[in-house]
């Protein structure tokens, strides 16, 4: 009796144990096969400069500072804001550095640039939100597919 008991509970937890591998095999591929389509970055940072799609954004890169990266002026930094809007810094990036933006709003505030700089459109107010939520100036930051950006909501 207690054989036939041990052989059906044995079938049983087999059983289920093939449906959770079923289950852990599937969740794999799926997670697989949305990385593969939308893509992740891990980081700001972490992708390389460029404007591939990271499935969370636009790789883009910090190209220009208040000197043009490499006028007479000291800064080399660009500075992100809580807001398109704000004057309050909530973090830095150096020259080089790779973003990774979101969405883009024209109705930022403008930026005044230095008198070395060279990148473009000095009077826009376009501003970049990134995937860590902070904002950037436009004027400063090179997304080659910058009309593929999706308007902030």
């Amino acid at each position: 009796m207690l054989r036939k008991i041990w052989n059906v509970l044995n079938h049983q937890v087999v059983g289920g144990l093939i449906v959770a591998a079923i289950i852990a095999i599937v969740g794999v591929v799926s997670g697989l096969i949305a990385t593969t389509v939308g893509g992740t970055s891990s980081s700001p940072g972490a992708a390389s400069a460029g404007s591939t799609s990271t499935g969370r954004g636009f790789t883009a890169q910090v190209a220009w500072t208040d000197d043009g990266g490499g006028g007479g002026s000291a800064s080399t930094t660009l500075y992100a804001y809580t807001g398109p809007n704000s004057h309050i810094h909530n973090g830095q990036y150096p020259l080089g550095e790779s973003l990774t933006v979101v969405c883009q709003t024209p109705h930022g505030r403008p930026i005044q640039v230095g008198p070395n700089y060279r990148g473009p459109d000095p009077t826009s107010t376009t501003w970049y939100r990134l995937d860590n939520s902070a904002w950037v100036p436009a004027v400063y930051v090179r997304v080659d597919q910058q009309r593929a950006l999706p308007a902030c909501s």
